[in-house]
């Protein structure tokens, strides 16, 4: 909080006028990017169940939006552009374990990147 103050003077004296100004922050924006979970272990009968929904080469963000309006609350990109998700991913995508076979955030092969939707 700043003071400031004004003097204003009349004929008839001295006035002083305080006033406090409080300085608006700017609004935060909210952090809409998905948060990572990790990388974890995938094999043939699959950590998420439902199959590789889609390809894609900007896949963690159209994952992202399709689980977001699937009302999935997980997702994960495997194999640089496989897209997964499923109604119960959340309790499912830790099943084979930790991996250390993600790369640049978008899973290996029989590695997933995990992420928790955002917003």
């Amino acid at each position: 909080m700043e003071w400031k103050c004004f003097l204003i003077l009349f004929s008839t004296g001295l006035v002083t006028i305080n006033s406090s100004e409080e300085e608006a922050e700017p609004p935060k924006e909210e952090d809409c990017s998905p948060k990572s979970l990790g990388c974890w272990t995938d094999n043939a009968n699959r950590a998420i169940a439902g199959g590789i929904r889609f390809n894609s080469d900007n896949p963690i963000e159209d994952c992202h939006n399709y689980a977001k309006e699937q009302g999935f609350s997980v997702f994960a990109v495997q194999y640089n552009t496989e897209c997964f998700t499923a109604t119960n991913a959340a309790e499912t995508f830790k099943k084979y374990g930790e991996s250390s076979g993600c790369r640049n955030g978008r899973g290996g092969g029989w590695a997933q990147n995990v992420y928790q939707v955002a917003c």
